[in-house]
């Protein structure tokens, strides 16, 4: 049995006391620890409890090199925590990774300081341009120029207990994985072998799929027989870009895994116990199945059970909605409310009084507003409005007061321009990326966990929600009028829009942690020994 363990200080404590008294670090067992452990070794954890609770255990741990500023960190460490804590019983405990990362640490703000005060800059600033050799490697900003030639990859050691020492096993270089020379591990009970095809203690996987998926670009099964609620199917007739990624996976392992696939029904109004993506889930938690590969969105519900890969695809929930064509008609009187039409024509009238007012009885104004009729006096007073706006300002003009009068409306019909084309623009966008009528009907993937993220996220109400059991089924509900608009996750709105021209989205979204596989925590931990020790 493997056993991956990531745990604190205490726990280890415990544990590996308990796993002696029940003879479980025996040669049946292998127990392989990550770095939260084995950064203590030598550091934290007395060199008694190592020699007689961690015998056989393989780790791999943050590589430091022991240099000559080392050494010397090393020897006035210890002086310095013998002279604070005494022998304590003769044990001597070196620095390990937290303790060398801390004093690089310190390092750095300490340059930084300096930094500061020498260019007059924020400490925040000075630390950004911090670049020296520490004890754990460079040290340097994340957004630093260095070529990456000259960048040095962490490194980590691999070893394992034997006796009271350590044995060093090999190194991993990132980005260059494994040494050429590391060690056979054929010493560690000989079961594990850095060549092995064949993972010892690994059954047949059972991999849970949707056999009904929504979207079958994502998971398709094709078979000629009925799946009542579940059935074992063949991988040969299982397609999809989602079994890509998980068939693709498994080769980049190395090693020969079987598995099985079990294809479950997912529709919401079915009789069988499985009739949700969240359903689905949960047959990881409840070990009916040993992983679950599909088009499944890692929110923050499922992953309080269970364990989710890196995500391969991310997803945000967008809304669809079928697009409107522009009604010219009343448009042009749109931008402005009533009431601002109102005020504008008592304004334009008012002007014309005005200029009337101070051009009738002046020597020097057009002669229109000297002949007997006296509607060309209003005749001249619009002309003289128009022509401010289009020509010379004083064109045609006798008072000064006037002129003045003018200029106050020239710059008043400038404003209300830029504000009725901004108006109008925003109004022939809105037009087409707007739902029909304000009671919108939502249609969404019944067997999806939308309903209940656009009850506690968007406040919906629960009968503006129409579910929609079929991808195929949405073109025909908005034809007919059920639903105004339809939420869909960003996948499977770029398969949607891909099909059907037109339609658009409204630009509400919200971002979700996108598709991963599902698998139970204990998995996980297993399948990254194995990915790790290829």
């Amino acid at each position: 049995m493997y056993i991956i363990l990531h745990s604190s200080e205490g726990l280890a404590l415990s544990l590996f006391k308990k796993a002696k008294e029940l003879n479980m670090t025996s040669p049946s067992y292998v127990w392989i620890c990550g770095n939260d452990i084995t950064d203590l070794l030598n550091s934290t954890l007395p060199p008694e409890f190592i020699a007689n609770n961690m015998q056989g255990v393989v780790g791999i741990k943050s590589y430091i090199n022991e240099s000559a500023e080392y050494q010397e960190f090393f020897t006035n460490f210890e002086n310095m925590f013998v002279s604070d804590y005494g022998k304590n019983n003769g044990n001597v405990y070196r620095p390990g990774a937290y303790a060398v990362r801390a004093y690089d640490a310190l390092h750095a703000v300490s340059l930084a300081a300096k930094e500061s005060k020498m260019r007059n800059i924020s400490l925040a600033e000075a630390l950004s341009l911090v670049n020296f050799e520490g004890l754990s490697g460079t040290i340097m900003p994340k957004n630093s120029t260095l070529d990456n030639k000259e960048m040095k990859y962490s490194d980590y050691l691999i070893f394992g207990i034997a006796g009271g020492d350590s044995i060093r096993l090999g190194y991993w270089h990132e980005g260059f994985g494994f040494n050429p020379d590391i060690k056979n591990l054929t010493w560690f009970h000989g079961l594990i072998e850095k060549n092995a095809t064949n993972p010892s203690g690994l059954r047949t996987l059972k991999v849970g799929i949707p056999a009904k998926p929504f979207w079958k670009n994502f998971v398709n099964v094709e078979t000629n027989s009925t799946i009542n609620c579940s059935a074992v199917v063949d991988p040969s007739s299982v397609t999809g870009f989602c079994i890509d990624v998980f068939t693709e996976a498994l080769n980049f392992l190395k090693y020969n895994i079987s598995y099985q696939f079990v294809a479950y029904t997912t529709e919401s109004n079915s009789s069988c116990k499985v009739r949700t993506y969240n359903d689905l889930a949960n047959l990881v938690q409840s070990q009916e199945v040993d992983l679950v590969v599909g088009d499944v969105t890692i929110i923050a519900e499922r992953s309080k059970n269970v364990s989710f890969t890196q995500p391969f695809l991310t997803s945000e929930l967008v809304m669809l909605i079928l697009q409107k064509g522009t009604h010219i008609g009343w448009l042009s009187l749109k931008p402005f409310s009533r009431d601002l039409w109102i005020c504008i024509s008592v304004i334009i009238f008012w002007f014309i009084v005005l200029v009337w007012y101070l051009e009738r009885n002046d020597a020097a104004a057009d002669e229109d507003f000297r002949d007997p009729e006296r509607w060309k006096h209003w005749a001249a007073s619009v002309w003289l409005l128009c022509n401010s706006i289009f020509l010379k300002i004083d064109q045609g003009v006798g008072s000064y007061h006037a002129k003045l009068v003018l200029l106050l409306w020239f710059l008043l019909v400038q404003v209300l321009l830029s504000s009725f084309t901004a108006s109008l623009s925003s109004i022939l966008v809105a037009e087409k990326v707007s739902p029909n009528i304000d009671n919108v009907k939502v249609g969404y993937n019944a067997a999806s966990f939308v309903h209940d993220y656009l009850l506690s996220t968007f406040n919906y109400k629960p009968e503006n929600l129409v579910p929609i059991n079929r991808s195929e089924d949405f073109p025909t509900a908005f034809e007919n009028g059920i639903i105004n608009a339809a939420y869909l996750e960003l996948p499977y709105l770029r398969v949607y829009l891909s099909e059907h021209s037109n339609y658009a989205t409204s630009g509400e979204s919200r971002t979700l942690g996108g598709f991963g596989f599902v698998s139970s925590l204990n998995f996980d931990c297993y399948m990254k020994y194995y990915t790790t020790m290829q």
